[in-house]
């Protein structure tokens, strides 16, 4: 059974007493006893405070959280928690999730970690902005020229990341990386709002920048330029399609009895899965 830790004060005799919060001397060493959890207070620390033993007994004891054992059974056996993430198609399943996001974040469901590395293995991570997805992937925009888009050039294979507080949920998708069409990068570079697209067109990002008035300075030029805002989509700048090899979900639980499901995609069109421990 659990043996709790009490802290008492005990006098030369030997018994525990409680000494007046403004006596003063040596009151005699301190002693540590053990109680069985029935029998001890919920927390030592909501006697009255005494000079001396106040951090000590902070440090010791803090309230004790009520183990709800029902509550943990209750949860496992739940319809919603067995098996809650079915083996089905990945892709749905994600659809799904994502649609159930974009009702409950309070902004941008669609934000993602993008994992990279070069190719000796050094990682970055970044937020970008997930584009387009569907059975053929996911899609993400950036200038070539940046940090992610050099290690992309470099090392093809990425990671990313869909954590939804509101939901408790997370995603996680490997595989390669391969660039979208030119059709496809126009079309979504005219969608952007034209000031998006002035301040792409003036950025060498990733690079470093004397102040901020210079960026600014190059984004009134090409306004400047292109008074409509019409700018063309610069060569340097496009999108990648991540075909995903491994999707894996996570959904929270309490007592962190957390639920995952791994899919890896099988070669032929097809994914095998299994469930794993959290």
């Amino acid at each position: 059974m659990e043996l709790i830790p009490v802290i008492e004060k005990r006098g030369a005799s030997g018994k525990a007493f409680t000494p007046h919060p403004r006596a003063g001397g040596n009151l005699g060493p301190l002693t540590q006893t053990f109680r069985k959890p029935h029998e001890a207070p919920a927390c030592v620390g909501s006697r009255p405070r005494r000079k001396g033993l106040s951090l000590l007994l902070s440090g010791l004891c803090k309230p004790r959280k009520p183990f709800q054992e029902t509550a943990v059974k209750s949860e496992q056996n739940s319809p919603e928690s067995v098996d809650a993430i079915p083996h089905a198609d990945p892709i749905a399943i994600f659809e799904s999730w994502f649609a159930q996001a974009q009702q409950s974040e309070p902004n941008d469901p669609n934000a993602m970690a993008l994992a990279t590395a070069t190719p000796d293995g050094l990682p970055s991570v970044r937020m970008v902005l997930l584009k387009g997805h569907g059975p053929d992937g996911f899609v993400f925009y950036t200038n070539f020229h940046s940090r992610k888009g050099v290690e992309l050039v470099a090392n093809r294979h990425v990671a990313l990341l869909f954590h939804w507080k509101s939901l408790r949920r997370q995603i996680r998708i490997e595989g390669p990386i391969a660039e979208v069409s030119a059709m496809e990068a126009d079309a979504y570079f005219a969608s952007r709002h034209p000031e998006s697209r002035l301040g792409s067109a003036a950025s060498d990002q990733s690079r470093p920048l004397p102040d901020r008035q210079t960026y600014l300075d190059r984004v009134d030029a090409l306004r400047t330029q292109y008074p409509d805002g019409d700018v063309p989509r610069p060569p340097h700048w496009s999108g990648y399609r991540v075909t995903p090899t491994a999707i894996e979900f996570w959904q929270d639980r309490d007592y962190r009895l957390h639920e995952r499901r791994r899919f890896v995609a099988d070669g032929a069109g097809g994914w095998t899965s299994s469930l794993l421990y959290p």
